[in-house]
């Protein structure tokens, strides 16, 4: 493998978070993501939860890897909405 950081080992443990949260509570119904997405107009939401969760890793639970792994959902939620979604500058 060309990684040297262990990506490839770390991209299948944020697979295999994303891949539970959907086969969890969260995946009955509409998610709150995708309906606040679903009006949203800039990504203010988004990045609100990645800020959350990287400010609290190390503190709420200590250093908890499951705040890194949420955090890095978000900003792969931010990836998905990117094409579609035009940030509005203030």
């Amino acid at each position: 493998s060309p990684c040297r950081f262990n990506e490839d080992n770390i991209l299948d443990e944020i697979r295999d978070h994303i891949y539970e949260t959907y086969s969890g509570h969260y995946s009955r119904g509409i998610q709150t993501t995708e309906f606040i997405m679903s009006h949203a107009k800039n990504f203010d939401y988004l990045k609100g939860n990645v800020i959350k969760y990287i400010a609290r890793y190390g503190h709420k639970e200590g250093f908890n890897r499951r705040d890194l792994l949420k955090a890095l959902h978000y900003i792969i939620l931010m990836m998905h909405y990117e094409p579609t979604l035009t940030e509005t500058k203030e």
